[in-house]
């Protein structure tokens, strides 16, 4: 994953940014100094969710590889799952799909695999609250799963 380092502290531990949708990394010192990373690089990195404050960093490189100085746009401002998400509201996986990718909503391809994950993601940190309706008793998976900011707009959608 292509990443721009915007910060180093004095440790030498840093912090930057994803190119594909600006969430955040965190940066160990070790795989700085390995990478032969500095302030203002672009990295190819190996990331992972981050455990520790996922909320405020969801990503840790494990690795990192120099690729140059970035260009003066490093991040694609297209607004992400987060962006979309936190204007408010009930969200389905649809309709985020549909805000991001302009046609037909293809639930076997990989941006929608993504989108989804993304939206749980979200809500396994607690950034979501999530609702699970059934049509059925007998149904093992839900006929329809709504996302929201505030649980108390799920209230109100119910």
């Amino acid at each position: 994953m292509e990443i721009y380092i915007t910060h180093v502290l004095d440790t030498g531990t840093a912090f930057g940014v994803r190119t594909s949708d600006g969430s955040n990394v965190f940066i160990p010192a070790h795989v700085m100094k390995d990478g032969d990373l500095s302030l203002g690089a672009l990295a190819n990195c190996r990331l992972v969710p981050n455990s520790k404050q996922p909320e405020r960093t969801p990503w840790l490189a494990v690795e990192a590889t120099l690729m140059g100085e970035a260009p003066d746009k490093v991040v694609d401002d297209t607004p992400s799952v987060y962006d979309i998400v936190h204007e408010g509201g009930v969200w389905t996986t649809n309709r985020v799909y549909q805000e991001l990718y302009e046609g037909a909503v293809d639930t076997k391809c990989d941006e929608y695999k993504a989108v989804s994950n993304e939206l749980y993601r979200l809500h396994k940190v607690g950034e979501l609250s999530i609702s699970k309706l059934y049509r059925t008793a007998d149904q093992e998976q839900a006929s329809i799963v709504l996302f929201a900011t505030k649980y108390e707009d799920l209230l109100v959608a119910a």
